[in-house]
């Protein structure tokens, strides 16, 4: 009797590799604005099978998933988060199906062998981009290809993807720049060469002062790179930390540079290395739920003749991005079917290669349009989308 349920019982799903392979590790998206609307990723489901299987479909999955639970203190290497797995939450899955399973039957064998199953991923602008490195507050995407069996059983495997945007404008070309006048003490302006700073990069900043009163020397310059976290959802909630702080002491009148531009300036200027980790640091993001702004904040000590300090205090707003070169850019949102028109030979499934196609209604949260400018902060009625 044991060996009669045992010879009805279905077999396992057991491949020898079962894996998904991706072109480029890093999937690009247009900003919108971008005359291409759409990023493309290429890739394949390799599997590998010892014996015939019996399976009913074979499908591939990109989920992306948002974790917003701050702790009192950002994690760190001395402080390690405690997740809440219940409040990881969905606001994108699009599936594909590899299997044409003929008509009246709702499963397909596959003999031993090697299969490949290509697909090609269109990705719209709208979804914001990968945020990870602080773990109570993150951005993820995954790739899950599985197969599934006639009786219900399945076998995963997944793998992380990394989804960037590329904006379209040429945005390190507009300087920055504050000036003000303290009247009958000093002029000063302060300035960057461009808001728009490249992840891990370094922002160059110009001190540039008129002393109006006789006596007057600049005693300190201290700079703070600050990282502003804005939630709206459940409740409006916001934290900030210091990713980089620079403090030094300026030279005197007499060993600054000189500038003429406009008016006799006396000038000089810092180097600020932003962290390459982003542990230490994130890059800017404007979503629907989270808001990551960055800021450049100056705190320039005056000594006056009679000995007594006074300072002044400013802020320049920053952006920082992963900024691909342009030529980059344009390889990786150019679109694949015309670098393909000379190849129209058709598919042979017949050597176990299938072409991927959407499955129908898949579960996918549509958003609005967005900016066509790396995230602005006054308004947030173009953001990425992720749903309430």
């Amino acid at each position: 009797m044991g060996k009669l349920f045992k010879s009805f019982s279905p077999r396992k799903i057991e491949p020898i590799y079962f894996d998904i392979r991706l072109d480029q590790n890093t999937i690009r998206i247009p900003a919108a604005g971008h005359t291409v609307k759409y990023g493309h990723a290429q890739g394949k489901v390799i599997l590998c099978l010892n014996k015939p299987t019996r399976v009913s479909d074979v499908k591939l999955h990109l989920e992306g998933r948002y974790y917003i639970n701050w702790d009192a203190t950002f994690p760190s290497d001395s402080h390690r988060h405690c997740k809440a797995f219940w409040k990881e939450l969905p606001f994108h899955h699009d599936v594909w199906s590899f299997l044409r399973v003929s008509a009246g039957s709702s499963s397909t064998t596959l003999e031993p062998g090697n299969y490949e199953f290509p697909f090609q991923m269109c990705l719209p602008g709208r979804l914001p981009e990968s945020m990870t490195g602080v773990d109570d507050c993150y951005i993820r995407y995954r790739l899950r290809a599985q197969i599934y069996g006639r009786k219900g059983e399945s076998v995963t495997t997944s793998r992380e993807v990394t989804i960037r945007k590329v904006y379209h404008l040429p945005l390190r070309t507009v300087p920055r720049s504050i000036e003000n006048n303290w009247p009958n003490k000093l002029i000063y302006n302060v300035s960057i060469p461009t808001p728009a700073v490249p992840f891990g990069g370094h922002i160059r900043v110009t001190y540039r002062f008129v002393p109006l009163l006789k006596g007057l020397n600049v005693k300190s310059i201290r700079s703070d790179i600050i990282e502003a976290h804005t939630v709206s959802n459940p409740s409006y909630a916001s934290r900030s930390r210091e990713v980089l702080t620079d403090e030094f002491d300026p030279p005197t009148w007499e060993e600054m540079d000189i500038s003429t531009d406009d008016r006799c300036w006396y000038q000089c200027s810092r180097m600020l290395q932003l962290p390459k980790s982003t542990q230490r640091c994130l890059q800017s993001v404007a979503t629907t739920v989270l808001q990551v702004r960055h800021s450049i904040q100056c705190l320039i000590t005056l000594s006056n003749p009679d000995g007594h300090l006074s300072s002044v205090r400013l802020s320049l707003p920053i952006v920082l991005i992963f900024y691909p070169s342009t030529s980059a850019s344009l390889q990786v949102l150019s679109d694949p079917v015309a670098a393909d028109e000379g190849e129209t030979a058709l598919p042979h499934y017949n050597d176990h290669v299938h072409d991927a196609k959407l499955v129908d209604n898949p579960s996918t949260y549509a958003g609005p349009h967005f900016n066509q400018r790396p995230p602005e902060y006054s308004a947030f009625d173009g953001v990425s989308e992720i749903p309430s």
